[in-house]
């Protein structure tokens, strides 16, 4: 009889895993712990102005100042409050996490320490929200609650016709004078603690709706941006500047150097709603303009991906084991990752990526080649679970050339580097991120969700089933050149969970790069080829085998050590500021079963993606392409007499064909921070099967980066 206590706990576990409490709740309170700093810090400085006024003021303003002065000190109790509670809500909410995550849930002592450090942990966060709302009303109500509300969906209405590098500067100064930025969505979905995103978002929206200030009334300029409030402080205590240095606003103070604030827009706004200095511009400026970046030490982000899928109903006169699911079906996945990077010494960072992961794809990620959802991992899970994807070290040595500017960006620091450089990357990754990357379709994340669009559909690289190993890379960038090189774990057997611990079983892979300009546009070309050394097994061995058993073909029991290659190429290229193409093609030996990737032979891919720019909302993107997958006749053979793949195996294939897919998405912007896209796919013979489809695929992806 299982034991009440542990069945208690079980509970307990699933409950708070599947709301994701900790994560959310973690993030939502350090960006509530960044609005309640930095309102207490705009507060500080008007009590400071108001007692330099209470001091010289005439005598008939005394009362009035000292009656502010009374209202500004009370809000800022107020705010001290708030943050206290929230610095204790997350000491308690880390406390939980470990103890869920980290500790052993075997006793009752244990469900009575998560029960009560999450209860506090949310009870004291709802009521700093409550102390900083009333601080907030006390404020509208003393400047009056239409003329707020009136700034805020001013704000608002700047923020939609602006885009997204242009306001994500709030907060940005170096690390050593201010420390990292936070940045927040305004809205989430899809998950219960998501919630608390939201509203922490709301109340920066107002925020920023209250200490932008813009004149009411002023026309706005095409392109609005706003100056953070560390500009603001910069320029008041005197000594600073801003000038423009191309396409970004810098604020230069007399003892530091240059601090990027935002992109460069139709004009310059500071927070009074007046046009700020432009010295780089005026004819009797003669200060230099600054070329020194931003160096960050170190940056902790986060992403979420909240991907829902369905295809329709289709004819199928049979179905195997590995079949997509002809009855109609809707699926779900989600993951949430952490990205904690630090900088080492010169040149040297290291990033650890913690993720959440739920969900199954399509069929549990079976029945297409080129799956339709590049978020599904080959393991599902019905209740969240935790996985270190990422632990790495890079190396950046420099060797000549121009000095490139480095936007902070997930798993990369913000800061500097030579153009002609060596990069190291060593420690545990994903083949991808280095290799057979396109600016145009890469990331289920952004861009394309298909398989083998993201992918060149033959790169069979080494990963375990979630699509990360253990290995080392090198690349050198000379000139318009650039030379790859990697050595990479495959796993113990191929497509399984676990990579092999001796290296036994390995990949080598090589890659070329050229960039070029076409028309004056810029494009690249990669070529990229891979050697898998393995047990592995060959198809025409394994129909041999069944014929003689009479069982269904097992690519599994003639394995031997052996080798795979494979060869693709990659293009990117420009067509216009706002439209960009790609394509991709691959071959791979098709003797042999693929080993960690999905069961294609030969692949063409091509597609283009547009931005919104000729239809007035330059934010959006949309993206059409189209792939066909092949396999050699070994691999036809053995699918007939009953093989399985890693992905297809429909019991039988009398009737083979190409694989076609087409996809199409649009993109657009919820938040600064937030996306969602609308994707349809159409699969023509999925798993290669003509008696099979076609399927049509519907979804949804919801992306919020931190």
């Amino acid at each position: 009889m299982p034991n009440p206590t542990a069945v208690a706990l079980d509970n307990l576990s699933h409950i708070i895993q599947v709301a994701l409490t900790p994560i959310f709740l973690l993030s939502a309170l350090a960006t509530l712990l960044n609005v309640f700093a930095t309102r207490h810090g705009r507060i500080g400085d008007q009590v400071r102005d108001l007692s330099q006024d209470l001091k010289k003021g005439p005598s008939r303003e005394t009362k009035r100042l000292a009656r502010q002065l009374s209202q500004l000190q009370r809000r800022s109790l107020l705010l001290d409050g708030a943050v206290c509670l929230v610095a204790l809500a997350g000491f308690l909410t880390g406390i939980a996490a470990m103890v869920l995550f980290i500790g052993e849930l075997r006793n009752a002592t244990t469900e009575t320490v998560l029960y009560g450090c999450f209860g506090l942990a949310l009870a004291f966060t709802i009521a700093a929200i409550a102390g900083f709302l009333c601080e907030s009303l006390w404020q509208a109500g003393a400047s009056g609650l239409r003329s707020g509300t009136s700034r805020t969906l001013q704000l608002l209405q700047r923020i939609e016709h602006s885009s997204w590098p242009e306001h994500t500067a709030y907060g940005i100064a170096t690390a050593n004078q201010f420390g990292p930025a936070f940045t927040m969505p305004t809205r989430c979905c899809a998950l219960p603690a998501a919630a608390m995103g939201a509203l922490t978002l709301l109340l920066m929206s107002v925020e920023f709706g209250r200490t932008a200030d813009l004149p009411l009334g002023r026309s706005m300029p095409s392109r609005p941006t706003f100056v953070d409030w560390f500009g603001d402080h910069l320029n008041a205590k005197g000594g600073a500047d801003a000038s423009d240095s191309g396409s970004d606003f810098k604020l230069t103070t007399g003892s530091g150097p240059s601090i990027p604030i935002f992109r460069t827009g139709d004009a310059v706004w500071n927070s009074a709603g007046s046009e700020m200095k432009d010295t780089s511009r005026s004819p009797s400026s003669d200060a230099p303009v600054s070329d020194a970046f931003v160096e960050e030490d170190w940056a902790i982000r986060a992403q979420t991906t909240f991907v829902t899928q369905g295809n329709s109903r289709f004819r199928s006169p049979y179905r195997g084991p590995n079949s997509l699911n002809a009855k109609g079906q809707i699926k779900e996945t989600f993951d949430f990752t952490l990205y904690a990077g630090m900088r080492l010494w010169p040149g040297a960072e290291i990033w650890l990526n913690p993720e959440v992961d739920q969900g199954f794809g399509l069929s549990t990620t079976l029945g297409v080649a080129g799956f339709p959802n590049g978020e599904a991992y080959k393991v599902g899970s019905i209740t969240p679970y935790v996985k270190l994807h990422r632990a790495f070290i890079r190396q950046i040595i420099g060797l000549g050339g121009e000095t490139e500017r480095v936007d902070p960006d997930l798993n990369q620091l913000g800061g500097s580097r030579q153009a002609d450089r060596i990069v190291l990357t060593l420690g545990k990754f994903s083949v991808a991120d280095v290799f057979d990357t396109n600016r145009y379709a890469h990331d289920p994340r952004t861009d394309f969700l298909n398989w083998a669009l993201i992918d060149t559909g033959t790169f069979d690289y080494a990963a375990n089933a979630w699509g990360y190993t253990v290995g080392a890379a090198a690349e050198w960038y000379q000139d318009a050149w650039v030379f790859r090189a990697g050595f990479f774990d495959l796993s113990i057997v191929p497509n399984s969970k676990d990579l092999d611990p001796g290296f036994n079983q390995n990949q080598a892979v090589l890659e070329i790069e050229r960039r070029h300009e076409l028309w004056g546009r810029p494009g690249k070309i990669k070529v990229t080829g891979f050697l898998s050394r393995g047990r592995m097994g060959r198809f025409d061995d394994a129909v041999r085998l069944a014929m003689v058993t009479g069982g269904p073909a097992d690519v599994a029991t003639v394995r031997r050590y052996r080798s795979r290659p494979g060869l693709s190429f990659n293009l990117e290229q420009q067509i216009l500021p706002d439209v960009g193409m790609f394509v991709r093609c691959g071959l791979a030996d098709g003797n042999v079963e693929p080993y960690e990737f999905t069961d294609v032979d030969r692949t063409l891919a091509a597609g283009l993606s547009i931005a919104g720019e000729r239809w007035g909302r330059p934010s959006d993107t949309v993206g059409l392409a189209g792939v066909i997958n092949g396999i050699t006749r070994p691999h036809q053979a053995y699918f007939d007499a009953g093989g399985l793949g890693i992905l297809v195996g429909d019991g039988r294939l009398p009737h083979p064909g190409a694989e076609r897919i087409v996809e199409a998405y649009y993109s657009l912007p919820l938040a600064p921070s937030i996306r969602l896209t609308f994707d349809s796919q159409i699969v023509v013979s999925p798993g290669y099967n003509r008696d099979r489809g076609p399927a049509f695929i519907f979804g949804t992806r919801l992306r919020a980066q931190f």
